[in-house]
């Protein structure tokens, strides 16, 4: 039996049209320099910059498009104040 609702109730409600794999990073971690989306990651003991394209931000998440490839360990904290070769040291 279908549920009926009076004038003036309210619906939330999500509608998914597609579904794809996609890279993804927190909205956090990328950055605008120069008028660029940019991450870093750590390349061995360097922080590297890459240029990304970006698409849709979910629950503090952003979708990759290009720039990254599955693996690259994104920086995201600490990396406001890191440039394209700085030295890094990775916690455990």
């Amino acid at each position: 039996m279908a549920k009926s609702f009076a004038p003036g109730m309210m619906v939330d409600a999500t509608l998914v049209f597609e579904r794809h794999e996609a890279l993804g990073a927190p909205s956090s971690a990328v950055l605008i320099r120069g008028g660029e989306s940019v991450v870093f990651i750590a390349n061995g003991d360097k922080a590297e910059q890459r240029v990304v394209r970006t698409a849709f931000v979910t629950d503090g998440w952003i979708e990759i498009t290009s720039g990254l490839k599955a693996g690259d360990a994104v920086i995201f904290e600490g990396h406001t104040i890191v440039r394209d070769g700085s030295p890094i040291e990775i916690a455990n």
